[in-house]
C-alpha cells in the first residue's frame, strides 16, 4: 500500500552501453495527458510522473524514479529500481529497468533539455488557471522551479 518503502540501489556503475538509435522525447503536461513521450509512444504506462525528478534529470545525472504510483511514492508502485540519467555534451542516456523490459534510450540533450524547460512553462501556466498541482498526485510548484532556472 502507500507509504511502502523505496529506494536505489547502490554502487551502480556509469559505464553503461547506449544503442545509437536517437529516440525523440516528449512530455505531456496537460492534467488529462501528463506524462512522458518517447518515440510518439506512452513511456510508463499505468503509471505517473514524477515532473520534479523529471526536471533534476536534465539539471544533473543521477538515478531518478520519473515514474511513480498516484500518491507520489515509487515503491507502493512496486517500483524499487530507479532510471539511471546519463548525460555528455550532446546526449542524454537512460537505462530503464523498471517497468520492465530493460532497456536503453539516447536523446539528443538540446531536445530533451527544450522539452524540460517547455514542460516547466506549460506547467506554470496551467497552475496560474486552476489548481496548482498537475498529474495523478501532483507537485510542489515551488520545487520544480529551483531547477527551471538551470535548465
Amino acid at each position: 500500500g502507500c507509504g511502502a518503502a523505496f529506494g536505489a540501489k547502490q554502487g551502480r556503475g556509469s559505464s553503461l552501453t547506449f544503442g545509437k538509435k536517437m529516440s525523440r522525447f516528449q512530455i505531456a503536461s496537460s492534467p488529462k495527458k501528463a506524462g512522458i513521450f518517447i518515440d510518439g509512444e506512452r513511456f510508463g504506462r499505468g503509471y505517473a510522473t514524477d515532473f520534479i525528478e523529471l526536471a533534476r534529470s536534465g539539471v544533473s545525472d543521477g538515478d531518478y524514479f520519473l515514474l511513480t504510483c498516484g500518491c507520489g511514492e515509487s515503491g507502493c508502485a512496486g517500483l524499487t529500481e530507479p532510471i539511471e540519467v546519463r548525460s555528455d555534451e550532446e546526449k542524454v542516456y537512460w537505462h530503464v529497468i523498471q517497468p520492465a523490459p530493460e532497456r536503453w534510450f539516447t536523446f539528443t540533450k538540446s531536445d530533451y533539455r527544450k522539452e524540460l524547460k517547455r514542460m516547466v512553462t506549460s506547467v506554470f501556466e496551467l497552475s496560474k488557471r486552476s489548481a496548482s498541482h498537475i498529474g495523478y498526485y501532483g507537485f510542489d510548484r515551488e520545487r520544480l522551479r529551483e531547477f527551471a532556472d538551470s535548465l
